[in-house]
């Protein structure tokens, strides 16, 4: 949904960490965050800014940074986008001003083109944590990403369906009107295909808000005796497409994209979602040591739980440290190459390989509607 760009209240919220400022200094380098503060994304950017605070907290709090031989603190000033297009594109200008040497966030995906735009323009690198648009890195050369993008994530339900539920034949159902629910569709349908699987029918339809009544479309796909169906709708479409499945006896494993990762999923789709399969960046109840110590750390700094984009943005904050001891340097070359460099970076979010790609690829958690609540199934390298 497009909104109107206005100028924002530029937040001069430092986190005050070893007492730094943003300001350059020849042991103090500042990175940028720029997430909303306000407005209703609010929620979502105080998640991100904990998760990316927690992990400078953690290098500062341990060896530092070396570059250029000198022991180096980081700073982390944070601005404020309100969700808005115009005001990303303005906290960029301003931290261009202020010489940061690189930027976090945004966290959502008009914010986030903005910001992409403005920070190749001004030469800084910028690191999305959680918007999967597979068109943002192709911005320019110093826009990364932390999460998978939106076609990683029809690959991995593909490659779950595969191999997991050994499945052979799948069905699509989709809104080819909306761009993420058709690229999650392409890229299943295309993955699935090159495994050796058939997809033996293909559902478009416009529109999901407006589309009520899917039974007549899933029984046309109840006649190509498919294993599986792949909805990559969001929440509200997918689950009255799981019970009206139901309905015309299409009993078969339903999968569904990262759309139906809200608690309402479960409560308005009732048993007709139970055991429906989505892809996830993170889920609270991971059991892999690095999530699991990522949330006692959180949970102790905070007392609060974190999210998914409290955990991607940790990540992206790592990723950006981690790139910065590599390479010795903050020059923005240095930055982009030692980035394009990282392999088997071990991420709460998974574990993570640039390999001359600006996205990364990564693991993709697979969760599963148990007994109306979210649980952690598995993980798939796409």
């Amino acid at each position: 949904m497009k909104r109107s760009g206005t100028f924002p209240l530029f937040a001069a919220t430092i986190l005050a960490i070893a007492g730094c400022t943003p300001r350059q200094t020849a042991s103090t380098l500042t990175i940028g965050v720029i997430v909303p503060q306000s407005g209703e994304f609010a929620a979502l950017g105080e998640a991100a800014v904990n998760g990316a605070r927690l992990a400078v907290e953690e290098i500062n709090g341990t060896t530092g940074l070396r570059l250029a031989g000198r022991e180096t603190r980081v700073a982390v000033s944070i601005a404020d986008d309100r969700g808005e297009a115009g005001s990303a594109e303005m906290a960029v200008r301003k931290f261009a001003d202020a010489r940061v040497i690189a930027i976090l966030g945004p966290v959502e995906p008009d914010t986030a083109a903005a910001a992409a735009a403005a920070a190749t323009t001004a030469g800084i690198p910028l690191i999305v944590p959680s918007v999967g648009d597979p068109a943002l890195t192709g911005t320019g050369p110093l826009v990364f990403r932390a999460c998978f993008d939106d076609r990683a994530a029809g690959e991995a339900m593909a490659v779950y369906a595969f191999r997991a539920l050994r499945a052979r034949r799948a069905a699509v159902i989709f809104d080819s009107t909306t761009p993420y629910n058709a690229t999650l569709a392409d890229s299943f349908i295309a993955r699935f295909a090159s495994l050796g699987g058939a997809v033996v029918a293909a559902q478009p339809f416009s529109d999901e808000r407006a589309q009520a009544d899917f039974r007549p479309m899933l029984t046309r796909l109840r006649g190509a005796r498919p294993d599986v169906l792949f909805s990559p709708n969001y929440y509200r479409a997918t689950a009255a497409i799981a019970a009206q499945a139901r309905e015309v006896g299409l009993r078969i494993d339903i999968l569904s994209g990262e759309g139906v990762n809200s608690p309402d999923f479960p409560l308005i789709g009732g048993g007709a979602v139970e055991g429906v399969a989505f892809p996830a960046h993170f889920l609270m109840e991971d059991p892999r040591p690095s999530a699991v110590r990522f949330r006692a750390r959180f949970r102790s700094t905070y007392q609060l739980e974190p999210d998914t984009f409290a955990a991607l943005a940790y990540d992206a904050a790592r990723l950006l440290l981690a790139a910065l001891s590599r390479a010795g340097s903050a020059e923005p070359a240095a930055i982009r190459a030692a980035l394009l460099q990282t392999r088997n970076f071990s991420g709460v979010t998974g574990t993570i390989t640039f390999g001359g790609s600006q996205t990364p690829r990564k693991d993709v958690t697979i969760i599963r509607v148990k007994n109306g609540a979210f649980a952690f199934e598995t993980t798939v390298r796409p």
